[in-house]
């Protein structure tokens, strides 16, 4: 009989410590870095959770899809609802890799099962958590291949001496969701067009209906 306690009690020992190793892991919306915030973002996608998809997306991103849901006249959750990038389209979690941290700002590149190719997407850490920030391709501070300023992540360059002051034009950041991603920056964005300056409206000047027409002269060829 003892022994069979002893048994028992050793299998209840070492279910308890399956469990307490799985809960040591990586907890389900885990963004503690860029890999764990994309696969917070997938499975929320696949979930259908607007609040978690949310939670995995910057502050700048969500309010460039905010104003994307405006201008497309869509609901902002319906805009959102694929996490903007194609990649979580897999049936299952893509493969990731050359995960890279500059300070707040990361790339983590996923392979993009509709395309075949790894799709560079970005990252920014908000309040200690890392969340997909689309949103930097858009306004130049970040590109395909890194921050568009090494030595100050997430700031846009300075411009040289007599360069212009504009911010670059917008990045191609991979394979965005074709029906929800915005054509262009917002209105009021950095990199956003500037509307073409009209030219200046010209007035004629204003007639004297009682002015009189003068009169026309005779003019006569030389003679010789």
């Amino acid at each position: 009989m003892k022994i069979r306690m002893i048994k028992l009690l050793a299998f209840a020992l070492a279910a308890l410590a399956g469990i307490g190793a799985a809960c040591g892991g990586a907890k389900s919306g885990d963004q503690s870095t860029p890999t764990l915030a994309y696969k917070a973002l997938y499975e929320a996608v696949k979930r259908k959770d607007t609040e978690g998809i949310k939670k995995a997306l910057s502050k700048g991103t969500i309010e460039m899809m905010e104003g994307a849901a405006a201008m497309q006249k869509k609901p902002f959750n319906q805009v959102i609802e694929n996490g903007i990038t194609e990649t979580t389209f897999a049936a299952k979690l893509p493969e990731m890799r050359n995960e890279k941290i500059w300070g707040d700002v990361a790339l983590l590149e996923v392979k993009n099962e509709k395309t075949g190719k790894w799709d560079p997407l970005p990252f920014a850490k908000e309040d200690g958590q890392w969340k997909l920030a689309i949103d930097t391709f858009f306004k130049g501070t970040m590109s395909p291949q890194g921050p568009a300023n090494m030595q100050n992540p997430g700031q846009l360059p300075s411009p040289a001496p007599g360069a212009s002051s504009q911010p670059p034009g917008r990045q191609q950041p991979g394979a965005l969701n074709p029906s929800t991603a915005p054509a262009a920056p917002m209105p009021g964005q950095p990199g956003a067009a500037q509307p073409p300056q009209q030219p200046p409206t010209m007035v004629p000047p204003a007639s004297n209906s009682n002015a009189k027409p003068e009169p026309k002269k005779d003019i006569k060829p030389p003679t010789r």
